[in-house]
């Protein structure tokens, strides 16, 4: 399975530890939005190619667009946190 994170790599620190990310990696190939700015449609649709999952971040686009030309795309899973201190 190919699993595409789309926090931006300011943001995927917050988001994911070592933990989280390793049991990621033991599902499935994980790619990562390389940049340092939220994904815009095209930008998800190129990271995704190939994915049959897409977690994204709050700012990354849900509506029909990105689903189209992913075909491989089985499921968009949004992840909530919840930060405790």
């Amino acid at each position: 399975m190919r699993i595409f994170l789309t926090h931006s790599r300011p943001d995927f620190e917050r988001y994911y530890g070592a933990e989280a990310l390793a049991e990621l990696c033991a599902l499935g190939d994980v790619a990562r939005n390389p940049g340092d700015a939220p994904l815009a449609t095209e930008q998800l649709i190129e990271g995704a190619r190939g994915c049959e999952v897409i977690v994204p971040d709050r700012q990354t686009p849900a509506d029909a667009a990105p689903f189209r030309p992913l075909p491989d795309l089985l499921a968009f899973v949004p992840l909530a946190t919840r930060i405790l201190t």
